[in-house]
């Protein structure tokens, strides 16, 4: 991602963008949203697929985070819930609780996700993407030299 020639803000948006679609449950397709996604907000795509791949291993955990505290938002006793189901009408009111729980969670983590990644993002790459480049740079000749040998 350091190495992305575009301005930092384009990159921290995209990558930002891109990571922020792990919250939403895309079946599968969350790279190829991601990158539509960064580019729809003229982000850099090369760094929304980063961003989309980047967290694909804890969807279910993203997943979990969504529903707790869209919970702690709004609370329901699922224990209620379940036991009150007595036909479709009751299982789909619960199903809509349940997805207005989900929702809610997942809007305010991807605000809060978004913001912090974005701005630290941002910092990141305006003041020291040349001294990390650097940095790597040297770690990688380092390398090179030990195995010459």
């Amino acid at each position: 991602m350091l190495r992305i020639k575009d301005k930092a803000h384009k990159i921290a948006l995209g990558f930002t963008l891109g990571l922020l679609i792990n919250f939403v449950p895309t079946f599968g397709f969350g790279p190829l949203v991601s990158v539509a996604f960064a580019r729809l907000f003229r982000g850099n795509a090369v760094a929304g697929l980063l961003g989309g791949i980047s967290l694909i291993w804890v969807f279910p955990l993203l997943m979990y985070f969504n529903f707790a505290v869209g919970h702690a938002l709004l609370p329901i006793e699922v224990d209620e819930l379940v036991e009150d189901i007595e036909g479709a009408g009751e299982a789909l009111e619960a199903g809509v609780e349940l997805g207005r729980a989900f929702f809610v969670g997942m809007l305010l983590n991807m605000l809060m996700t978004g913001i912090i990644l974005y701005a630290t993002l941002y910092v990141l790459l305006t003041r020291f993407r040349r001294a990390m480049l650097q940095h790597i740079r040297r770690v990688w000749l380092e390398k090179d030299k030990h195995r010459s040998r």
